[in-house]
């Protein structure tokens, strides 16, 4: 558990860290206080003062002692708790292996169960498999072929419409000619 140090002249005291907390807690209180509420000339407004921050010590002291008795029956708790004995330390270990040890064997049987039922299906398993391999093998060489088929294509297109726009200017220029030879 975490603690904390606190030193005065002549006093070391540790402490838990949720005992420095309320501490903590307790100054800001009587800090707010005397800030808030400065003492004045009267002397029955600064006996009333003093009397509820009186109280209010009081009662934060009171909560303390509380606290800190609580955090003495959990220490006392984990105390307990953290000592256990190897001999039950090494029961429960044997106990976590032993139900691993059945879910293996449950495993495994059950295994054998379905390799005897249908050995067939458990043997078309890895063929199921080499089968898929080859048809991603196969798809992928098909790929391929597409699209060196489809470059060719693409190639056959272009010399087409090539060839079509070479045609469309020759007849465009006989066109023009013989409009201009008919003219003359």
């Amino acid at each position: 558990m975490n603690s904390v140090e606190f030193q005065a002249p002549g006093i070391k005291v540790k402490a838990p860290i949720i005992v420095a907390i309320v501490a903590s807690i307790g100054t800001i209180i009587v800090a707010g206080m005397t800030t808030f509420f400065p003492a004045s000339t009267s002397s029955q407004t600064s006996s009333k003062i003093s009397d509820s921050i009186k109280k209010e010590i009081s009662v934060a002291l009171t909560e303390f002692d509380q606290q800190l008795k609580e955090i003495q029956v959990v220490k006392l708790r984990v105390a307990e708790l953290s000592s256990i004995p190897k001999e039950v330390k090494v029961s429960s270990e044997l106990n976590n292996l032993s139900e691993k040890l059945t879910n293996i064997d449950n495993r495994l049987i059950n295994l054998e169960q379905y390799l005897l039922a249908s050995p067939d299906k458990a043997l078309g398993l890895p063929l199921i498999s080499k089968e898929v391999d080859n048809l991603a093998s196969s798809v992928k060489s098909e790929r391929v072929n597409t699209q060196t088929e489809i470059a060719r294509i693409y190639d056959q297109n272009k010399w087409f419409i090539g060839l079509m726009f070479t045609m469309a200017i020759s007849v465009l220029g006989l066109a023009i000619s013989s409009l201009f030879q008919s003219k003359k």
